[in-house]
């Protein structure tokens, strides 16, 4: 059983559901009734065509166009069609997974890597997100899989497995001071809990100890501080680089971030919705849904003080690519029962980033009247 290449089998699969038939509408608007002769049949080589029928219905053709057949039909049209539609990166992406299913296909008994199962699925996701909203989702949830181990958001993971034992370990030592120690006559040695190593004490025979050396016993019972805090799995990891980290509006918007800030579910679990960041977006959605808030918002905050965390949630918020009751935050923090009973239960409009670093929330047609909003 190799679960990476499973996973990977399945992003295929999720591709190809996309491509296929995103390919041949394509096709179809340059070559018309003859987009399968001319724009598959035709300009691929002999073994690339092998057992592709040379004419029939568009669903039983579509049907046999598999994923490298998908990503090779993109890279050959790139210049004469794709390219109007999509941008560098998408064609970067195309290759790279090229060459990702040409390492799947031949894989023999080996499970792919962790890193390189997360990177296959990531680029996947990326191809694709412009194209189909849920296939997106379902291949972030694939590649979270990969990564965290859950399909949800990583901060529900926890690799801790005495965490409850700890917790019952430290109940009783604080409980009873004597369980504490080691033995009744021994009052000097701390004794080992569930997931806690061993620590002893032991006291001078007198005068005033050396700088550094503890003159007393410490309390006993208090769980260490990794056991309290835990880390998040990157940190744990050690998959956590700090240059990663840095918040950028334009780079989500073009698809090119980190999976922190890219995926919505993954970006609103690990972001801690202030009182500021929830007021705001409570106030974005009362102005685009006509229920008043304010048209133009100023956000007055110090260096790091969370404006571009505040951008990116109502950017990830509004744009709705991920259904709403699957983030983490929101649904609190926009009060749903503020909602008049004609206002549309789907808060998605146009959230686009402008060059001077606003980001402009427009909605223009509903039987609510939308309005627009500038943050």
């Amino acid at each position: 059983m190799n679960p990476n290449h499973q996973r990977v089998t399945e992003g295929l699969q999720a591709l190809t559901g996309v491509l296929a038939p995103y390919v041949a509408r394509e096709l179809r608007t340059k070559h018309a009734d003859e987009w399968w002769p001319r724009g598959v049949f035709d300009v691929l080589y002999e073994n690339q065509r092998r057992d592709l029928p040379a004419a029939g219905e568009d669903d039983a053709l579509i049907a046999r166009l598999d994923p490298a057949r998908c990503l090779l039909l993109m890279d050959l049209h790139w210049n004469d069609l794709f390219r109007r539609k999509l941008s560098r990166e998408h064609r970067t992406w195309v290759k790279e997974l090229m060459a990702t299913r040409n390492k799947w296909a031949h894989a023999g008994l080996v499970d792919m890597a962790d890193e390189d199962a997360w990177r296959a699925l990531d680029t996947m996701t990326r191809l694709v997100e412009q194209i189909d909203a849920e296939a997106t989702e379902r291949l972030r949830a694939l590649a979270r899989t990969v990564r965290y181990g859950t399909e949800g958001p990583s901060t529900s993971v926890v690799s801790w497995g005495s965490a409850d034992s700890a917790d019952s370990a430290d109940a009783t030592d604080m409980a009873d001071p004597a369980g504490a120690t080691g033995s009744a006559g021994s009052p000097d040695a701390v004794s080992a809990s569930p997931g806690r190593p061993a620590a002893s004490v032991r006291q001078g025979g007198g005068g005033t100890p050396p700088a550094g050396v503890l003159a007393a016993v410490p309390r006993r019972g208090l769980r260490p501080w990794r056991e309290v805090a835990i880390p998040h799995p990157d940190v744990a990891a050690g998959r956590y680089r700090q240059a990663e980290f840095a918040a950028d509006l334009s780079q989500v918007a073009r698809g090119r971030a980190e999976a922190e800030y890219q995926d919505p579910i993954e970006f609103f679990a690990r972001t801690y919705l202030t009182v500021g960041m929830r007021g705001l977006m409570v106030q974005a959605l009362r102005r685009i849904s006509g229920q008043g808030g304010e048209p133009v918002i100023q956000l007055k905050t110090a260096f790091g003080g969370g404006k571009t965390h505040s951008l990116l949630a109502l950017y990830h918020l509004l744009r709705g690519r991920a259904p709403l009751a699957s983030l983490r935050g929101p649904p609190v923090a926009v009060g749903r029962s503020d909602r008049r009973p004609h206002e549309p239960h789907d808060p998605r409009c146009d959230a686009s980033p402008s060059p001077d670093g606003a980001l402009r929330l427009r909605r223009s047609s509903s039987p609510s009247g939308w309005g627009s909003s500038s943050v």
